[in-house]
């Protein structure tokens, strides 16, 4: 009796293991919770269930509407905003983004310490809905912001070309709290404070993946930082989006006039500096480039 039960039991398990309900749906969900480390014996067989997901027709279907859903924000009669759009291409080695955030890996059931060297040591950021890795618009204002003060020279050299005014130290500093505030909100100038509310600046929307390579978004990395030059570095597994990857990027721009800027000038100003200096993690070793498509 105790065997015919085993038995079907072990047949129910393989035949759920065949008809591909053992697949991921939420890769967020599968990449944060304990409860998707408890599934599989070894790690090795939950990192090749994550590097191995693929877009289905359903979630196809799900990106569609989220595009005409940020279409819709800009449709309204009364609104002032317009919706600034770019598509590009995740170019080689590939993309990373919430590397600080958490991993759950160690959480793995009975795994070795083979096991657990195999899994990823850093975090990824998804979206809570669709459980398709994003970047967040927090983290775009910010790149933004920071590489405007990081290549002041080249910016204003843009701004003397393309808008025809010249940014001494003063003019500068206004066009940085114009387009994204203050970050300690210690500005004491009043002019500077009124000149554009924060409910009147532009709005940096999530960038979200819209087509994969071969159906597949994500790939198994390795990056070997160097605690020492006297050890061996120890490699770190990491998970990035793959090359080729298409990514969509939004942008609420107001009606207004905005750091000496219209609408069209601030996109363009936009685009170019993600487009020329990449988005994400580690940047400066080829990560986060993109191509325009």
């Amino acid at each position: 009796m105790n065997g015919d039960w085993r038995n079907e039991l072990q047949k129910l398990e393989e035949k759920i293991k065949n008809s591909g309900e053992n697949k991921i749906t939420n890769l967020g969900y599968a990449f944060q919770t304990q409860d998707y480390y408890m599934q599989t014996e070894k790690v090795e067989e939950d990192v090749k269930r994550i590097v191995d997901f693929t877009l289905d027709d359903k979630t196809k279907e799900m990106i569609k509407n989220r595009q005409k859903e940020l279409q819709k924000l800009v449709k309204g009669e009364t609104s002032k905003l317009d919706i600034g759009c770019f598509q590009a291409c995740v170019s080689y080695p590939g993309l990373l983004v919430g590397m600080s955030n958490p991993v759950m890996s160690s959480l793995k059931q009975g795994s070795d310490e083979e096991g657990q060297d195999s899994a990823f040591k850093t975090g990824f950021s998804f979206d809570y809905v669709t459980g398709l890795p994003y970047i967040p618009g927090s983290s775009i204002k910010g790149m933004l912001r920071a590489s405007i003060e990081k290549y002041k020279t080249d910016v204003c050299q843009w701004l003397e070309d393309n808008i025809g005014i010249w940014a001494d130290e003063r003019l500068f500093k206004e066009i940085i709290y114009e387009m994204f505030g203050d970050e300690n909100n210690e500005v004491n100038d009043d002019k500077m404070q009124n000149n554009t509310n924060v409910l009147e600046r532009d709005v940096f929307l999530d960038a979200i993946i819209i087509d994969g390579s071969n159906d597949k978004i994500l790939k198994s990395d390795y990056i070997t930082p160097h605690s020492s030059m006297f050890k061996n570095p120890i490699p770190i597994r990491i998970l990035a989006i793959k090359p080729e990857v298409k990514l969509e990027f939004h942008f609420l721009l107001r009606e207004k006039i905005i750091a000496k800027m219209n609408r069209e000038q601030r996109f363009k100003l936009y685009k170019g500096l993600i487009l020329d200096l990449g988005i994400g993690a580690k940047t400066n070793t080829g990560y986060g480039s993109l191509k325009e498509v």
